[in-house]
């Protein structure tokens, strides 16, 4: 959910910084008398600086809070359907992952998005895990594998830099259902 909620921040504040600009009064030119706010509002075709009237302007920006809202509800549900398959496909809750994570060590060395303090440089960063072809270099990619890898990485290669950290396997079934949600 905090991946989300940051795109639709983003999404907004650039559609209200546009629509900010446009709507601005422009300056009036010289010698002539400054209207007070109240009569602003009155005048119906009062100018943008891009000499487009305030309705077109208002009209403009409310099209691009409607466009970015159904930006944020495409991506939300996106979202929730990688989500609700990675769970299915792992058996795991994405919503305790973050908490493994940061319990066993997994943020110390990788680098996963959406986690806080997971910024590791010693193993590689697992943002797209789902689309990579081999887990660890040598096992096919699948649930199973991914699961065993972090519940017993010395049991697939003796000589890897990735520790044995005591994780079960229910809880690599929370981190892999996570990783496996990630784009």
């Amino acid at each position: 959910m905090p991946r989300f909620l940051g795109k639709l921040a983003f999404t907004a504040l650039g559609a209200l910084a546009v629509g900010y600009s446009l709507v601005k009064r422009s300056r009036q030119p010289r010698g002539t008398r400054r209207r007070s706010t109240r009569e602003a509002a009155f005048i119906p075709f009062v100018e943008t600086p891009y000499g487009l009237p305030r309705s077109a302007a208002i009209g403009f920006v409310l099209l691009l809070i409607a466009v970015a809202a159904g930006y944020a509800a495409h991506a939300y549900r996106d979202m929730r359907q990688r989500e609700q398959r990675a769970e299915r496909m792992t058996g795991g809750d994405i919503t305790r992952a973050a908490a493994h994570v940061v319990r066993y060590g997994c943020a110390g060395c990788h680098t996963i998005p959406g986690i806080s303090r997971a910024n590791g440089l010693v193993g590689p960063p697992l943002d797209s895990i789902s689309r990579r072809i081999y887990v660890a270099g040598m096992l096919p990619n699948s649930p199973e594998n991914l699961i065993r890898w972090i519940v017993n990485p010395r049991d697939v290669n003796p000589k890897t830099a990735m520790p044995v950290t005591g994780i079960s396997e229910d809880e690599a079934r929370d981190v892999a259902a996570y990783l496996y949600s990630l784009r």
